[in-house]
């Protein structure tokens, strides 16, 4: 069996209730689908590269941050993106 990824320092921040919201908005899918340890290429997310950088718009948006083409895409986790976003917030 594998090991969870601790995503502790993700799940207490500030940000991330909100976080979650977005992705599911922008994704359309179940908000509970939307965990830290998820990947957005995979099931039950399976998002399109297209829609994964829709994402990145949107939270460019909404946090007044840069995200540099290609610093992340679709194949890193929910955590992972919530970590990279949350440290070009601070």
């Amino acid at each position: 069996m594998t090991e969870r990824p601790d995503y502790r320092d993700v799940e207490s921040s500030a940000y991330y209730v909100r976080m979650r919201e977005i992705i599911a908005d922008e994704l359309i899918v179940d908000i509970e689908k939307v965990l830290p340890e998820r990947y957005f290429k995979d099931p039950p997310i399976s998002a399109a590269s297209l829609e994964f950088v829709e994402l990145l718009m949107e939270l460019e948006d909404r946090y007044d941050i840069e995200i540099p083409e290609g610093d992340v895409d679709y194949t890193v986790s929910v955590g992972d993106l919530m970590r990279y976003v949350m440290a070009k917030i601070d």
